[in-house]
């Protein structure tokens, strides 16, 4: 059990996740940007423990990491998560060769606007695209096989895992926890959740 009286459920780190990742989507600032990775990587991570623990699957957890660690996405959590807490992984072999900083292109959309349209209008029109995208910082998450994914899959990815978790093992959450929620400004979550 949490010792944060708001933290108290999987559901509540599931939450936890989606502000992490929802604050990536927005984040300027490289080392924000940083901490929030490694933010995002413990919260998925400690998400482990608490269905474990929500579940009843104690005696069953080593099997439940195997699962887990077989989805890219979330051993990735894992290993940004372990190499953050701790000077260097002993207990197992990271997937993760490295994380490195870079800078992505990202669309800024707007609520008050028809966004399936813009979605539209960007595939085909150069200009239109130019006119919406911007530089973000960002990081590119690289494995010891040669493969990396962006940042935007990683957490995005991560997301979605969770949630598809959360439902075929029916984990009580917000109904309202949508994956599409991490690209929508804060200040409408109220509303929604």
């Amino acid at each position: 059990m949490s010792l944060l009286n708001t933290i108290n459920s999987p559901s509540d780190m599931l939450k936890k996740l989606f502000r992490e990742a929802n604050e990536m989507a927005f984040e300027d600032d490289i080392e924000r940007m940083s901490d929030l990775v490694a933010n995002f990587s413990i919260t998925s991570d400690s998400i482990r423990e608490w269905c474990v623990s929500y579940q009843n699957q104690l005696s069953n957890k080593k099997a439940l990491v195997a699962e887990w660690d077989m989805i890219p996405c979330l051993k990735a959590a894992k290993d940004i998560a372990n190499s953050t807490k701790h000077v260097q992984i002993t207990r197992y072999v990271p997937t993760v060769s490295g994380v490195n900083s870079g800078v992505s292109k990202t669309l800024e959309l707007y609520m008050s606007h028809d966004i399936s349209k813009e979605l539209e209008e960007v595939k085909s029109n150069e200009v239109r695209r130019g006119e919406l995208e911007r530089d973000a910082p960002s990081f590119n998450i690289e494995f010891t096989d040669g493969r990396s994914i962006s940042l935007h899959k990683f957490y995005s990815d991560t997301v979605r895992e969770w949630l598809n978790y959360f439902d075929s093992n029916s984990i009580p959450r917000s109904p309202n926890l949508k994956a599409t929620l991490i690209y929508m400004n804060r200040s409408l979550w109220p509303e929604i959740i």
